[in-house]
């Protein structure tokens, strides 16, 4: 049977009590897409795919004098059933004054005693790829078996830490001292697929999806859309760009999932929204066709989540779900997003929390076009 697909119209109303305020935001608003593929998981998924299992020591990497090469080095612990993929001593992305380092891999394990658990998504582990005073150009690979003529997409989970300054991991990047901003440098990720099979990265052949930065923590993830297999496998890639050589040049990744079908694309959402600290935030998700256990997760700056399941209004055409969050007490950038089950990620945004006083409280409307596919027909 052919997988049934619905069309959803969805308005968030971000409704502000009393006690809240909202301040307009000065900066241009951002545009996004929330990547997440809508079908289930390809049969054939990938080995590891959210890095909870053990690691080896298999590499690929090119130089100016060529390759691939797979030399063990003991800095580098590759997450099993992936490859470690890199470019060594070709110019960095970002300057051609410095050339691109050996990168060193890791798995961490908040279970073995890794002290930050908002560089791990899901589980206990993540994939940890970085240089240390190092540009890189990089990621990490794994061959799958596939369909000839089926499309196939990737989403994975990932963000960047770059900066000169050791004790503030989660803030924007700073210069040695801390408190100079860096505004030159940048990390870009992405994930691509090679529809041959071919484990080359910078083969013509591998189709990337858009390259995007992600920093500081877990946001939406990255995608690549509906690549038509030509072989018998395909290849799927991670993919991380440091442009300058900084103390810390640091991507996570976790939670690759590689979906089998057609896609459709989510369309793009612009949204910047503050609020004052001390505040409650009532959001109302609004859509037009049945969705039960809608979930709204809030991610504070310190990597806190929040997470509220909606009050259902069954009754009501369109179906409403209603969740009140707060007060915000920390200010700083928080991530929102709503989920609920095969849907996945249905909206999602940024929650800007300032200090501010005197102004009057304010209704905000987000009309949003999403497309939610049910599960599979059996």
């Amino acid at each position: 049977m052919p997988k049934k697909r619905a069309v959803a119209v969805v308005a968030l109303l971000l409704a502000f009590l009393p006690s809240s305020s909202v301040v307009n935001d000065d900066r241009e608003p951002r545009a996004w897409s929330s990547p997440v593929a809508r079908t289930q998981p390809a049969a054939d998924t990938l080995t590891n795919p959210s890095f909870e299992g053990g690691w080896t020591r298999d590499t690929l990497y090119w130089t100016p004098e060529g390759g691939p090469f797979d030399t063990e080095f003991g800095e580098i612990t590759t997450p099993e059933g992936w490859v470690s993929w890199w470019r060594e001593g070709f110019p960095c992305p970002g300057t051609d004054k410095f050339a691109l380092g050996r990168p060193e891999v890791k798995v961490v394990d908040l279970d073995a005693g890794f002290p930050d658990p908002t560089r791990v998504r899901t589980g206990s582990k993540a994939a940890q790829w970085f240089t240390f005073w190092r540009c890189h150009f990089g990621g990490l690979l794994q061959r799958v078996t596939a369909e000839p003529g089926q499309l196939y997409s990737v989403s994975a989970y990932v963000h960047s830490w770059y900066s000169r300054c050791s004790e503030k991991p989660h803030d924007p990047p700073y210069d040695d001292d801390c408190e100079t901003p860096i505004v030159w440098a940048w990390d870009r990720v992405s994930v691509g697929i090679d529809p041959t099979g071919i484990i080359d990265p910078m083969a013509l052949s591998v189709i990337w999806g858009e390259e995007q930065e992600i920093y500081g923590r877990y946001g939406r993830p990255i995608a690549v859309w509906n690549v038509q297999a030509q072989a018998d496998h395909i290849t799927v890639f991670l993919r991380s760009r440091a442009s300058h050589p900084l103390k810390h040049d640091d991507a996570y990744w976790d939670d690759v999932v590689l979906f089998e079908g057609g896609q459709e694309e989510p369309v793009a959402l612009t949204m910047s929204w503050m609020s004052c600290a001390g505040s409650h935030v009532r959001m109302t998700a609004v859509s037009d066709e049945p969705l039960v256990n809608v979930k709204l997760f809030v991610v504070a700056p310190d990597g806190a989540v929040v997470q509220r399941t909606g009050v259902e209004l069954e009754g009501r055409d369109p179906w409403l779900h209603r969740y009140t969050v707060g007060p915000f007490l920390i200010q700083g950038m928080h991530h929102w997003r709503v989920e609920a089950p095969v849907h996945t990620v249905i909206a999602e945004g940024d929650l800007g929390i300032v200090a501010c006083e005197g102004v009057g409280p304010m209704d905000i409307w987000l009309p949003l076009v999403l497309r939610a596919h049910p599960a599979p027909t059996p």
